[in-house]
């Protein structure tokens, strides 16, 4: 299951932040543990107006690939600011 990233305040003790940890690098651990290269390519917004991203993942070594793919899928979809707008901190 994916999350949307928790409010510092959200994750003030050890435990909290734990918690909320497991839930956001789940999704990353597969490629991870299997030496795989992955990227994540932001293409929404979720109800907290936080980015959803699209993980792309392939076969170790195959970075080109990927980076070739994730182009292709951006020349569709268009640069992130274009349909997520600018980052808060960068308005």
């Amino acid at each position: 299951m994916t999350v949307t990233p928790p409010m510092v305040e959200e994750v003030a003790t050890l435990e909290r932040y734990a918690v909320a940890n497991r839930g956001a690098f789940h999704n990353t651990c597969g490629a991870n543990l299997f030496g795989l290269c992955a990227l994540t390519l932001p293409v929404a917004l979720d109800s907290s107006g936080m980015p959803v991203g699209l993980q792309l993942i392939a076969a170790g070594g195959r970075d080109e690939c990927l980076l070739g793919l994730a182009l292709a899928i951006e020349s569709v979809l268009g640069p992130p600011r274009s349909h997520l707008g600018a980052p808060p901190m960068c308005r």
